[in-house]
């Protein structure tokens, strides 16, 4: 038998496996989700033609009895918790950090605090009801209540694996080592297990208190950097001190500045304001620029703007102004145009090259050049006048 049929011979023993889970609780499930690391049958239950063989075809009809295609996922085999059972390799690790106890690390990221928050919550409903506990507002969606709970169940996981030593001795009554972090923020417990910082600050009834004995974390647990950045977004991507402000309203991290500013670094929305725009490379000088000696306007360059609203007597008249710039020495000089900028008379005038063009040369369309060429000698070349 090929590894494919294997391996829906294992899908088959799947849904076989959900059913009788199913049967054996008294609560009714919404949904199931069932896994597999064979793109082969996922292909094979997925697919609409349904022109298998008969072995791929009953055993494919027996699948999508008891399931929808909808409910079939695929897994890597780098990920697959299953292959520990089936396919050791020398010593298998049961343990309660192990793969085969918390699952593959892929399904165990969160990106978000808030969805890590509403997914224990969604756990702890579960476990209630498990429990035959019923909740006041289970029909309903999560209340403020159960995500509070939640909370201080991720509170005391993350303290019990950062702090270990400090909580054995005051769950002793004892007080922390001199050489702990925690010595000068005078921890204790609270009445729900809870590691607090004790303050000066208790008779501020006006402050929350979580402000006056906030939650104890350290800034090398992944729950911290889920939190930091969480109210970083909170906080609309703020400067660093008006969100430890925020931040310590409820928690006290170990260096929260170093946790945020690595925060603020990854952040892609403060990439993007921090980012400054390149400058573009500026072209090359045109020749007539570059050219030395020789007089003002000799190359001029040509521009009109406007209109310009002028009071003559009662009534108010447009004007334009035609701004000439010299090419060389970048000096500049105005003329006033009543007719706008479609009489750009004296552009195309013949005019000498080699004597000098004044302004106002070109805003009348006449040059008044002293030396005339006589008839025999060639016409004169059209005035080079470029718009800069």
């Amino acid at each position: 038998m090929s590894v494919p049929r294997l391996e829906l011979q294992a899908a088959v023993l799947g849904t076989r496996l959900m059913n009788a889970v199913k049967s054996g609780h008294s609560m009714e499930t919404e949904d199931a989700i069932l896994w597999t690391d064979a793109k082969t049958v996922l292909r094979w239950i997925c697919s609409t033609h349904r022109r298998y063989k008969q072995f791929v075809g009953n055993r494919v009809t027996k699948i999508l009895e008891s399931t929808d295609a909808s409910q079939w996922r695929w897994v890597p085999t780098a990920d697959n918790v299953a292959d520990k059972a089936t396919r050791p390799q020398g010593q298998v690790d049961f343990s309660q950090k192990s793969r085969w106890m918390c699952g593959p690390k892929s399904h165990r990221r969160f990106s978000e605090y808030n969805r890590l928050l509403r997914t224990m919550t969604w756990v702890l409903r579960f476990v209630c009801q498990c429990r035959r506990q019923q909740h006041e507002h289970g029909k309903y969606g999560l209340t403020a209540a159960e995500c509070a709970e939640a909370e201080l169940v991720l509170v005391r996981v993350a303290q019990r694996e950062a702090f270990p030593d400090e909580l054995h001795r005051l769950y002793a009554n004892r007080p922390v080592q001199p050489t702990s972090e925690l010595k000068g923020l005078l921890p204790y417990l609270d009445d729900l297990a809870i590691l607090r910082a004790s303050g000066r600050i208790d008779a501020a009834l006006c402050l929350p208190y979580g402000a006056r004995r906030p939650i104890i974390l350290t800034h090398r647990h992944p729950l911290t950097d889920l939190i930091v950045r969480h109210y970083h977004v909170r906080m609309k991507h703020q400067n660093v001190n008006a969100t430890i402000t925020e931040i310590r309203m409820k928690f006290w991290i170990t260096k929260v500045r170093r946790v945020l500013q690595r925060v603020i670094r990854n952040c892609g929305v403060c990439k993007l304001q921090r980012a400054t725009p390149t400058p573009p490379l500026m072209g090359s000088l045109p020749e007539d620029r570059l050219k030395p000696g020789g007089w003002p306007f000799e190359y001029t360059g040509l521009d009109y703007f406007g209109p310009l609203l002028v009071t003559v007597g009662r009534r108010q008249e447009k004007r334009w102004v035609a701004l000439f710039t010299c090419l060389r020495t970048r000096a500049i000089h105005l003329e006033l145009a009543q007719d706008g900028p479609m009489r750009k008379t004296g552009i195309g005038s013949y005019i000498d090259q080699e004597a000098p063009l004044t302004p106002n040369d070109l805003l009348k369309g006449t040059s008044n050049i002293p030396d005339t060429p006589a008839e025999s000698e060639e016409l004169p070349k059209p005035c080079e006048t470029r718009k800069q």
